[in-house]
């Protein structure tokens, strides 16, 4: 699918794959998630060496069921948003984000989804849009509520953090534009 290593540009945000970073970029993105605020929440974290993040975005080049994007606004870097898992046949996906850590903007929690949701069903014609969420990160379950998301399901003893097991939070959106049981562009297709 042509989008997997292109640029986009969403509103005022430009989301530039992680294949096309400049090396201060992808160095940047790296510190971020290296970042406590961010690898806390993370299944893997533990901190990615240099080798380790370029073996990653290479593995990006070939992919055909993952996205990660740096976004930005009028140069300045936001966040991160992926979708990883793509199942291009029965349109679904897991996606991903976190803001950047060095620099706090108000909302951005919303942006990021507000982009995300829009990727999904607009550009990438997506029927289903999951993420996973540690227990733990209340406003993060909250945010992505607010945004639309329901809880569908939790995930028992999923994560072991700070040694005690916790749970994770599968949260879900159906595309707006394709109603159950209705012949439209959405799901004529679906056999």
């Amino acid at each position: 699918m042509e989008i997997l290593n292109k640029n986009l540009k969403i509103e005022n945000y430009e989301l530039i794959n992680f294949t096309n970073l400049e090396d201060n970029d992808l160095e940047m993105v790296r510190r971020w998630r290296n970042s406590e605020n961010v690898r806390k929440w993370m299944y893997n974290d533990h901190i990615i060496s240099e080798e380790e993040h370029l073996r990653f975005i290479n593995s990006l080049k070939e992919s055909k069921d993952k996205i990660y994007w740096l976004v930005k606004k009028e140069d300045l870097p936001i966040g991160v948003l992926n979708f990883i898992n793509i199942n291009w046949k029965h349109k679904r996906a897991y996606f991903g984000m976190y803001a950047n850590p060095e620099n706090k903007i108000p909302g951005v929690g919303r942006i990021l989804d507000r982009i995300a949701i829009k990727v999904a069903f607009d550009l990438l014609n997506l029927h289903t849009l999951k993420l996973e969420v540690i227990e733990t990160n209340k406003a993060v379950i909250n945010l992505h509520k607010k945004m639309g998301f329901k809880e569908e399901g939790r995930l028992k003893d999923f994560v072991c953090k700070d040694g005690k097991w916790l749970d994770v939070i599968v949260m879900g959106m159906i595309n707006p534009n394709h109603k159950k049981g209705e012949e439209n562009e959405g799901n004529k297709n679906c056999e």
